[in-house]
């Protein structure tokens, strides 16, 4: 069964609420949206954070490379674990001491934590490197 309408169909007027909101939504974007936008003074601090890292200017790194008896160099060096030890204990004291700790992806973590250890026990903030996974 099919039933005639009474009044015809105006689609004008459907078309009228949509725009008339678009209207009023470019109105309040651009006359609130500058005092929003271009107000001065407004900070944005992030919440304190353990595992934020300071920008290591300056800081000394550990090269450890896999193998059977990884290899570590200290400074360009190549050393054994006590030469390390000993190195570390002698670098002078600065404010910001850094250690940044680059391991090859073949090396035993247990290397990696036992060089990070010690350069936590001589006062050293230790950063490990990495790279991005190979295509």
């Amino acid at each position: 069964m099919n039933l005639s309408r009474l009044q015809p169909a105006k689609p004008g007027w459907m078309l009228f609420a949509p725009t008339l909101c678009a209207l009023a939504l470019l109105f309040f974007f651009f006359f609130f949206g500058r005092s929003f936008v271009v107000q001065p003074g407004i900070a944005v601090v992030p919440p304190p954070s353990p595992f934020i890292v300071a920008p290591a200017a300056g800081a000394a790194v550990v090269t450890i490379l896999s193998g059977p008896s990884p290899q570590i160099f200290f400074q360009d060096r190549p050393m054994t674990f006590g030469e390390l030890d000993q190195a570390l204990q002698n670098t002078p004291d600065a404010s910001a001491r850094t250690l940044i700790i680059r391991a090859d992806r073949g090396t035993r973590y247990d290397t990696v934590l036992a060089v990070a250890n010690k350069a936590i026990e001589h006062h050293f903030s230790v950063v490990l490197a990495g790279s991005p996974p190979a295509r």
